[in-house]
């Protein structure tokens, strides 16, 4: 779903900037886009985040978001000096990596889950993704 939003959106903003706030805002229209992109991962961080929450492990996320935090404010200053919106789009876009990775890596060490079990599409994913297809396509 996050990810077809995503898409959505990277797809329409290039035109959708200029058209809705102007031609000055034109140059807005790279730094949304990968946030759009961003946008997946950050919302596969909080599903992750909420079901450590959950199970009671407050810990793993409030770990990950540190992590994030840290590769925020490092990135910030090595890109944001030589490209300032863009620079900043990716420097959240790669802390939001890095709190994904640091989530997964704790599910995996705590026993909750497998690397493979939360990144690998499973039979059941597949199954839903089918039925659904089936319902929203026309045959």
């Amino acid at each position: 779903g996050a990810a077809v939003c995503a898409a959505a959106l990277i797809l329409c903003t290039p035109a959708a900037i200029p058209l809705i706030y102007g031609a000055a805002f034109a140059g807005a229209s790279l730094p949304a886009c990968i946030l759009a992109f961003g946008s997946v991962v950050l919302s596969m961080n909080t599903v992750l985040s909420e079901g450590f929450r959950a199970l009671g492990l407050p810990k793993y996320p409030m770990y990950a978001e540190l992590a994030g935090f840290g590769a925020t404010g490092a990135l910030l200053l090595v890109l944001l000096p030589r490209w300032p919106l863009v620079g900043a789009s990716v420097a959240s876009v790669i802390s939001y990596g890095v709190t994904t990775v640091v989530l997964i890596v704790s599910a995996a060490r705590s026993g909750v889950s497998t690397v493979s079990g939360l990144v690998a599409p499973q039979r059941a994913d597949i199954q839903v993704l089918r039925r659904v297809l089936r319902e929203c396509l026309p045959v």
